[in-house]
């Protein structure tokens, strides 16, 4: 099964992203990506073990509590070892550090997606104390701070932009 991360545990559900806590021993390997200009080299602790989302991003989503790190993939294909990606992008946990402006990750806003995840146990405990990720059917060309990157649809003021926050 998947590791536990201080906020909760990953648990194979039928929605949502899945993730997988590794340590310093798990295999890393080399990954082919469609966006390779945009996506960070690597290597990345994936492999048949690592739960791919169900759907069409199928996003792959990493933490190795060994070197601090999140690793993530967008359209994750193990490819019986010969893995590929859309694109990939690797965070160091310790830093604050944004992608290039301009740059993809394994999310079109060039963000990471793990720190932005709604966990069942954060909703049960009545306290969720970070931002929360969400996408929008359509949004506009343009991106903003924290953002690095944008995916619109049409360039459309009246659309949200990449990294675009909103008050619940």
């Amino acid at each position: 099964g998947s590791g536990t991360v201080p906020c909760g545990q990953s648990t194979a559900m039928p929605y949502g992203i899945p993730y997988k806590v590794v340590d310093g021993s798990h295999a890393k390997t080399s990954v082919a990506f469609d966006y390779d200009d945009e996506s960070d080299k690597g290597p990345y602790p994936f492999g048949p073990d690592i739960p791919v989302e169900a759907g069409s991003d199928a996003h792959a989503l990493m933490v190795d509590t060994s070197s601090c790190t999140l690793s993530e993939l967008y359209a994750a294909n193990w490819n019986g070892g010969s893995p590929t990606a859309g694109s990939g992008a690797v965070f160091d946990l310790r830093s604050n550090a944004l992608r290039p402006s301009g740059w993809t990750s394994a999310d079109a806003a060039g963000l990471a997606i793990f720190p932005g995840l709604l966990r069942r146990d954060e909703v049960v405990a009545g306290n969720v104390d970070h931002v929360v990720r969400m996408t929008a059917q359509r949004t506009d060309r343009t991106f903003v701070w924290p953002a690095r990157h944008q995916a619109g649809a049409a360039a459309d003021p009246n659309l949200p932009p990449m990294g675009a926050w909103f008050r619940l």
